[in-house]
Order: structure tokens, then sequence, then C-alpha cells
């Protein structure tokens, strides 16, 4: 070769395309200097763009006797440089960078030739790329919606929504008739749950393309979502008079009367709509769904397996089938199908949330706990994932945790409310319950008093015994959102509790159950009422009949084994028992309990009910008889067992359910029980929400003298009072509540007056609670047992006399019971009991004594409230709120 000077060597080279990929191809060498690889500079409309050494093998090139081809490049074009020229027409130009010297050619394009080959790149390219491509090409032909409208389609398939949404209210400005960019803002607020919002989008759109059929469905179904079902009804119609016969439309009306619980309607629009369109699986999916719906799992399982055979594979049907099987409680094929489902999306998060909570329902803890992780590194705010790992932590009580756990959450996707009320909801489960209600106020303030931040209020406020609050919060959510289902359980949970009768009987018809596990919880709620009016057989049938309907609820299992052991039918009640702690198994393995229900409070009671002999011989014979005709016989097994709980609670149960305990008072009608309230704390320092329920009995009872003890109090008052067993007994016991249990029934025997346990809240003065002429006042609780929670009662009562001496005997000759059999409401049940009998039961209760129903005392004390001291201890916590049944359902 000729060693030419640089200035006199000459480039020769050629421009081939724009590639598919969006690179441009082509050649380039120095013939006199074979040997070197030229770095070749590449212009958009004149301004230099980039460079590449242009040294890959092309075989044409070779081939055509060019050196030895080592002469081509592949530059990728800068796309967003393309958003910088607004020429009318696009050149790209190249030159070799040390000559100068241009290529033989250049590429010429009009913006919309170009803005199609940018829009037609292959999904298979990087997401950056696609993206680049798109922004240039809807800048490129601003006239053009289209390319807009691709961009906000990659932007959501890659769940960037919020940028989708900015893309198209861009592209609204400038196109207001492109009424696909409504369509498309309505299915992403549809995604988001903001069905009034995405109703808008899908109503603008219907205005400006009328005669599109879909328009009137998408309109449809979010009136069904948002339980407008007339409305819905009229927009299928008007999708009918645009294409009759049309599939799509009888689907619309089988969705909307399975809404309305209208099964054999919605199966035949199913079956229409299967008819119509013989092909597709919507329909078939549907009438699958419904089958499930209606309770006909086998049937729903026996279709979708077939089908399946038919569309191997099938998303929607693997989904299906998992979830009739986690209805049906067969959670291994529940994983099973979850997991085939994920097989063939492994990267989709909402897949691995579903697995994972199978997988922990399994008790396979580190396989759950892996895949939330996984689906929190492809989706870091998941709202499923983060709410699972949350709930373990409260599980095993560090709501310190749970608090971190939705804090970070939060702060990768602000607008979540589920993250910000979780942040909210660990405060209150840490005590802050003052900084829970004032985080609440601000999102009710930025978002409004919408039913779910209402339905969370009432939570928090009758989890922590503020009834008054709760209650004037629940009416006035479910007057302002009257087809809220949750709503009127959360209000029906809190007039259960602390509200009048009318008001009570208005919340239960209120429920707008459609759905079978909505019906399932009404019938529960249905239950309850009847379990609180001692009505056993109501409540049984209703529970069974909850149960039929949603054989997975928890709470529901324990209220069925409760009500069977009221009926002392033992069998039933373990059964039912051992179904809850099926249910329950992950939580308690979690918190390493044990899954013996016999380690229960209610297997403890159950087996206790099973050594009594005498009752067990007696109740076939009893339970024929009315409550009435069951008093007198009852009253002769608790002389002749005075040891008989489960006796002694069958009694009190009969003199409630044969209306023979009404208050007599002693006579001269005077205020025997002195104006003195009692209270126990085992430390000197009591924490805060403690020290706020406490403070409740001083706001409320301003007349009464207030006191508190401490264990070393306590002990010293013991030591001047009852210097003998019953302070041995104290010393002898180790767990707080014992002590508290003996220090009750010591200090009304010396002084009388009031005792309330720590977490109780007084809500009215105890004047509406206490008559003149009482000389003893008690709750009438579980099981139709006393309870010792609240007592009021004169000096020197017999019946606590009695009380404290047995549980000072027991203690102190090694009785080794639970507390609640030892020295709780078992020992008062009995005790109690025994009076009535010695002083004969067919007059009702003795004059002076006072047994209170349970709701009667909930409206002036809210009993079991939450505290903090109680994360660690959460088996204690009696109530069930409509959130937890929520998560159940």
């Amino acid at each position: 070769m000729n060693n030419h000077g640089i200035g006199a060597l000459r480039v020769r080279g050629y421009i081939d395309q724009l590639g598919e990929a969006l690179n441009v191809a082509g050649w380039a060498w120095f013939e006199e200097a074979p040997q070197q690889r030229l770095e070749i500079e590449f212009l958009i409309n004149g301004t230099p763009a980039g460079r590449v050494v242009a040294e890959v093998y092309r075989k044409d090139v070779a081939e055509a006797g060019i050196g030895d081809g080592h002469y081509g490049f592949d530059w990728p074009l800068v796309l967003p440089l393309l958003e910088l020229h607004g020429a009318p027409n696009i050149t790209l130009s190249a030159r070799e960078v040390k000559t100068g010297q241009p290529l033989s050619n250049s590429l010429d394009f009009t913006p919309s030739e170009l803005a199609t080959r940018l829009a037609a790149l292959p999904v298979t390219a990087e997401l950056p790329r696609r993206l680049a491509a798109l922004r240039a090409a809807t800048h490129l032909t601003p006239e053009d919606p289209w390319p807009a409208k691709a961009l906000a389609d990659v932007l959501r398939d890659a769940g960037r929504t919020d940028e989708a949404a900015i893309v198209l209210r861009q592209l609204l400005a400038q196109h207001k008739r492109f009424w696909h960019a409504h369509v498309m803002l309505g299915h992403l607020a549809r995604a988001a749950g903001e069905r009034t919002a995405a109703l808008s989008w899908f109503e603008q759109a219907a205005e400006l393309a009328p005669g599109d059929v879909w328009r009137w469905l998408d309109i449809s179904e979010e009136l069904r979502a948002l339980d407008r079902f007339e409305d819905a009804k009229t927009a299928l119609q008007r999708a009918e008079e645009i294409k009759s016969d049309f599939w799509a439309v009888a689907l619309g009306r089988g969705y909307c009367a399975r809404a309305q619980a209208e099964h054999e309607a919605a199966r035949r629009y199913f079956e229409d709509a299967i008819r119509l369109a013989p092909t597709e699986l919507a329909p078939r999916i549907g009438l699958i769904e419904e089958l499930r719906d209606a309770g006909m799992l086998d049937d729903a399982r026996t279709a979708a397996k077939a089908l399946l055979e038919a569309y191997p594979g099938s998303m929607p049907l693997l989904l299906s089938l998992a979830y009739t099987e986690r209805q049906a409680g067969c959670a291994e094929e529940a994983a099973r199908f979850f997991g085939a489902a994920l097989a063939q999306e492994p990267e989709n998060p909402t897949l691995l949330a579903e697995l994972a909570r199978q997988e922990y329902r399994l008790g396979r803890q580190q396989e759950s706990n892996a895949h939330l992780i996984r689906a929190l590194e492809l989706s870091p705010g998941h709202t499923d994932a983060v709410t699972q790992l949350a709930s373990q932590a409260l599980t095993v009580g560090d709501a310190a945790q749970a608090y971190e756990i939705y804090r970070a959450a939060a702060a990768i996707k602000p607008g979540e409310l589920a993250f910000r009320f979780g942040m909210l909801d660990t405060q209150a489960w840490q005590g802050r319950m003052q900084d829970a209600l004032m985080g609440l106020q601000a999102m009710e303030r930025e978002y409004g008093a919408t039913p779910q931040l209402q339905s969370w209020r009432i939570t928090l406020l009758r989890r922590t015994g503020q009834m008054d609050e709760a209650l004037h919060a629940a009416r006035t959510a479910t007057a302002a959102a009257p087809q809220q289902f949750w709503l009127w359980v959360e209000r029906f949970q809190t007039e259960l509790l602390a509200g009048s009768d009318a008001m009570l009987q208005k919340s239960l018809l209120g429920i707008p159950a459609t759905t079978r596990a909505e019906r399932a919880v009404k019938r529960r709620c249905i239950g309850a009422l009847a379990e609180s009016l001692w009505q056993t057989e109501a409540a049984l049938k209703h529970y069974e009949d909850a149960a039929q309907l949603y054989p997975n609820d928890v709470s529901l299992q324990e209220a069925l084994a409760r009500i069977q052991l009221m009926r002392f039918n033992l069998p039933g009640a373990r059964a039912h028992l051992r179904r809850q702690y099926e249910l329950m198994a992950a939580d308690r393995r979690l918190r390493r309990e044990s899954l013996n229900i016999s380690q229960s409070l209610l297997g403890q009671i159950i087996h206790e009910y099973a050594l009594d002999e005498d009752m067990a011989e007696s109740w076939p014979a009893l339970s024929g008889l009315s409550p009435f005709e069951r008093v007198a016989p009852l009253a002769t097994l608790v002389r002749e067992a005075p040891d008989s709980t489960a006796a002694a609670a069958a009694l009190l149960l009969a003199l409630r359910q044969a209306e023979k305990l009404d208050f007599i008072p002693e006579p001269g009608d005077a205020m025997l029980i002195p104006r003195l309230i009692t209270a126990f704390w085992d430390q000197p320092d009591v924490p805060a929400d403690v020290e706020a329920m406490m403070q409740s009995w001083r706001t409320c009872n301003p007349g009464h003298e207030w006191r508190r003890f401490d264990t070393a109090r306590a002990q010293d008052y013991l030591a001047a009072k009852f210097p003998g067993p019953v302070l041995g007994a104290f010393q002898r016991v180790r767990e707080v509540p014992q002590k508290a249990d003996i220090f009750r029934l010591a200090v009304l025997v010396a002084e009388g007056g009031v005792y309330a346990d720590a977490d109780d809240r007084c809500l009215r003065p105890l004047d509406n609670l206490v008559p003149h002429g009482a000389n003893l006042v008690l709750p009438q609780e579980e099981f139709g047992c006393a309870g010792n929670h609240f007592l009021a009662a004169a000096p020197g009562h017999p019946v606590l006399q009695a009380a404290l001496r047995t549980v000072a005997a027991a203690i102190n000759r090694g009785d080794n019971e639970i507390p609640w059999l030892l020295s709780g409401p078992g020992l008062l049940t009995r005790v109690l009991a025994q009076h009535l009998t010695e002083r004969g039961v067919n007059a009702g209760l003795p004059p002076g004594l006072v047994l209170l129903d349970r709701r009667e005392l909930g409206r002036s004390v809210a009993g079991g409230c939450f505290a903090t001291y109680k994360v660690f201890h959460m088996r204690h916590r009696k109530r069930i709120d409509a959130a937890a049944l929520r998560q159940n359902a």
C-alpha cells in the first residue's frame, strides 16, 4: 500500500438503511489505506449526533471485493435528539471524522415517515428505547394522536400508570375528541379502584363514540361495581340496541344478576352468552364463577377442569380453579393451581402474593416469605405483599416492625391509602391512639370522608372503647354511603356492643349483602344478635347457615364452638374448635403456640365440662325442656355438685332465658354500694393508654372516690385486712391476672364499692348502672357465666365472701386449674349459682342482686378494650373487627 497523507485519502462508503431496531447501518473505508478502521460521525439535519468505528465484518462488502470486509457500522439512532428538531424533514447523514468527508448518500424522511418507523420498533426492544422511540414519534407528529396513545400503552404495561395518565391527559389537551384516550384513562382508573372516575371517563368516551358497543359495556361494568344495578342494566340495554344478540351483553347481564345474588338468572345469562359465542372463554368462566359463588363447588371444579383440557394453561381457568379450591378449604390444591399460574408468569407479583398466602396457610413460612420478597423486588409497593408481611409482624405482636413495613411502602407509593392506614393502625397497636386518630383526620382532610376512611375510623374508635364516638361515626357513615357493605357491618359490630335495640335492628336490616361471602357475614351477624339475646338455638342455626356459605371463617368456627358448649354438645364444640385451630394453624405456628385445642381457654372449659359426669347424664333429658322447666332440675344439680361449673353456668343461662333475673331492690331503696372505685395495675407506672381508660372512671364519676393499687400496695392492704390464707394465696400465685382476681374480691369484701379492670373504659356515670337498693352488681357474659371484670358490691356480700374463701383455699392447697376456672368467671359462676339455690330460684334473684345483661353493661362500660400490653397476648382479644371479617372473606 502507498503511504499517502491523511488529507489525500478518499472515503468510500454508503448508508444502507435505518434498520428495524432503529440502527443506522452502512460501511466506510479508505481504499488507499484498507487496514485503517474509520471513525464515522452521524448527523441529524446537520447536527452531530454520535460516532462509531466502522469495523464490523460484512460478508456482502467482502464479496464485493472491498478489502477484508471489516468496514461495517451499525449505529443506534439517538432517539431523544429527534425531539430537538422541528424541520419539515429529517436527514440522517454521516462523515469520516478526521477528514470530514461525507459518505456518498443520506437518508431522508418526512416526520410522518420517521414517526411510523419509530412506532414500529419491535416489542422485544428494551423498554427505555421503546419509550424514547414513541416519545420522539409523538413529538414529530403532534397532529397524530396514535403515537402518544402507543406511548401510554407501553407505560401502562410497564406498571408506570401515573406517567401513562399524564401522557393521555396531554394528548386530550390537543385532541379533545380522541375518545380512545378517554377509554384508556377509564381502564387506568378501574385498575386503581377509582370506579367513579372510571365511569366518568367511559361516559365521556361514549358521548364521543355513541355507536361503539364496548363503551356501553364499560359503563355497565362500572355502574355494577358502584352497586347501581338498574343503571347498569340500562347501559346494557343501550348496548343491545347497538348490537343485538351480542354475547358480551348477555355476559354483562349475568354479572349483574350474580352481583344481586340472582343465581338462577345469572346462570341463564351466562348460558346465553355461551350459546351466542361458543368459542369465547369469558362466558364459560363467568358460569364457573357463578357456580362457585352459589356454593356449587364440585360443579365449578368439574366444569373448570373440563375446560382446562380444551384450553390447557389458560390463566383465567387456573386462577378460577385456585380460588375454587381455596373456598373449598383445599389448601394444597389451591397452592398447586396458583403455582401453575405462576409458572406461566413467573414475574407476576400478584400471583406471587397469592401463592405466598397459600403457602403461609399450609405452614410453609419460608416459601411464603420468599414469594413475598420476590413480589416486592418486582413491584416494591405491591399492596398485597406489603400487607401480608405487615400482618405477619402483627401476628407475633411486633407492631413496631409492622409500622416500619408500612412506612417504607408508603414512601414508595405515597398515594396508597392502605399503607397510610396501616401506619395509623400499627401506631394504635403501639398505644399511640391519638397519633393514629390525628393521622386519620389528616387523611380525611386530604381525601374527604370516604367510606374506607370512615370504616377505619369506626374500627379504631371501637377497638379502644370510645363507643359514643364510634356509634356517631358509624351512623353518619352509613347514612352517607348506604350501599357500602363493610360500613354497615362495622356499624352492626358497634351497635351490638353499645347501641340501642332499635339501632341494632336498623343496622342489621341495612347490611346490603349480595355476594356469597357477604351473605355469610350477614348471616353471622344475625347469629351474633341471637346469641346476644341468649337465643342459643336460633344462633346455632344462623351460624351453621353462615358456615355453609363460608366454611373458612375463623371467628365463625369459634362462635359455633361457643354455642355448642352452651348447649352442652361437647363433641360439636370440640369439632368446631378443632376446625378453628386448623384455620389458625399458620398464625399459631408463627407465634410458636400449640395447635392442641386443650391449650386454649375454650378447650379447657370443654375439658372441664366433659369431666362432669352428672351433668352429662342429665343433659339429654334437660335439653328437651323449656328454659323455665330446666331451672328446678339444674338447681338440684348445683346443690348436689357445687363444684360443677357446667351446672352453674347452665342454671344462670336458663334463668336468663326464662326471664327470671329481674332486679328486686332491698327494702328502703338506699344506696348500699359505697361511692368508691378501685383499680389494679401491677406496676407503679401505668402505660398512657391504660391511664386514659382509668381516667374515664374519674371523669364520668366525679362524686366517687377513685384509687389504684399496684402489687406492693395490694399486698400491704391484704396484710392489714386479710393476713391469713388470703394474703398467702396472693403471694403464692405468679400470674398477674390471678393476683388481680384475689385482690378485687378482698377489697370489695372489706370495703365494698366498684372494681373495674384496667382495660375497661367507663362511658356513663355509674348511677345509670348501680341502682339504689342493690347490694351486688355483676355482669352475665359468655356461656351464661358471671363476669368479674366489673363488679359493684356492698361490703361483706356473702357471694364475694364465699368466692374469696374458695379461691384462697384452692390456691393454698396447690390447685392448678386455669385462672378462668380457679379464680375468675368460673369461680364466681359456681359461687353465685350456689347462693341462688340456697335461697331458692323459683322466685328469681334475691333482693339487691343485679345480674347485668352484657349489652346493658356495654352501654355504660366498654370492657376488654385494646391496650398496648395485650399485643403479645392477642388471644385474649374478644372482639372481631369487621376489618378482620373482611380479610377472612
